[in-house]
Formats: C-alpha cells, structure tokens, sequence
C-alpha cells in the first residue's frame, strides 16, 4: 500500500491528538458524555480527512 505525505498544521494535529485522548478517556471511564465528546471529536478529523483526500497533490513549480 502506498501512502501519501501530508503536512498537518498545529490545530490540526491537535484535533488528532484531543480526538485520541478523549478515546482513551471514554475507554477507561466507559461516560456517556466521553463518548458523546469522543464521536463529536471522530466527526471533526473524518473532515479533516476528507477535505485532505480533496486536495489536489502538491505542486513544486520549477525556480530556474
């Protein structure tokens, strides 16, 4: 499988990780609210991803 590189900025890697955290929570404590906050947290990245997917590849364009 070939995977591709993408550059994530600040927010948006701390959306992975606060989604990833609040798994975690939700695991241990087994909340209604963690898991409430969990989901709200998956919708968030799975549009992230998405709107990654829609990009167009990047594209150096030639200096000299």
């Amino acid at each position: 499988m070939k995977t591709k590189n993408y550059e994530l900025s600040k927010d948006e890697l701390l959306i992975l990780l606060q989604m990833r955290n609040a798994q975690k929570k939700y695991f241990r404590t087994r909340s209604t609210t963690d898991l409430t906050e969990a989901k709200d947290l998956e919708k968030e990245v799975d549009k992230l991803l998405d709107d990654l997917q829609r990009q167009e590849p990047f594209q150096q364009q030639q200096l000299f």
